[in-house]
């Protein structure tokens, strides 16, 4: 209860499911300055083994790509009542396997993670987390020539991950994108916070 009751954000888990029904939304979708961007929410496979099992008691978690692909065409397949968006942005609770990545083609051949690179062309961008690794690439879409960025910030909040994508409102088409990880030491604190951390 503690973060869920102070989250300014939905909870998503496209791949969570309760029977044969997602236990919670796959996506969300946000007006950014004219642009509806779908964001896309996975949980790795391993969450049964990293939890308490009364936590999940019910829950089963399917195939993360594959549940990102069925909602990504959703979002892109001109059904308003499916929630369409102009960008489709995939938050995969998922990273590489593999220490210290340092290319897009050692990303792209990790044996977890390199599936999730090679997910459907309508994900525009993919913001992955979990195994702390930290990488930011331009990573090519299958079937495509286009580039996708995909990020890992490492862990603690060392980095902040920055994506780019420059939009064609005409055909609502990404056609440009950068990844970067900004470093955050050096940074001035938020006296709020640091409070809360001095007093923990």
């Amino acid at each position: 209860g503690r973060v869920p009751a102070r989250a300014a954000f939905p909870y998503l888990g496209a791949n969570v499911y309760r029977g044969d029904e997602r236990a919670l939304p796959a996506y969300h979708v946000t007006p950014l300055g004219g642009v509806r961007v779908g964001f896309i929410g996975v949980v790795t496979e391993q969450t049964a083994s990293l939890v308490s099992p009364d936590g999940i008691a019910g829950l089963t978690f399917r195939d993360p790509v594959a549940e990102a692909n069925l909602v990504a065409g959703q979002l892109k397949d001109g059904d308003p009542a499916n929630g369409e968006a102009d960008v489709v942005v995939l938050l995969a609770h998922e990273g590489a396997a593999t220490e210290n990545i340092g290319s897009p083609e050692q990303l792209a051949a990790d044996p977890v993670f390199g599936r999730f690179v090679r997910v459907d062309a309508t994900i525009d961008a993919i913001f992955s987390g979990h195994t702390h690794q930290p990488y930011a690439f331009l990573m090519p879409v299958p079937g495509t020539e286009r580039l996708r960025p995909v990020v890992q910030t490492q862990d603690y909040g060392k980095k902040l991950g920055k994506v780019t994508l420059t939009i064609d409102p005409a055909t609502d088409t990404v056609t440009d994108a950068r990844a970067e990880l900004l470093d955050v030491v050096g940074v001035p604190e938020d006296p709020a916070v640091a409070d809360i951390v001095a007093a923990a």
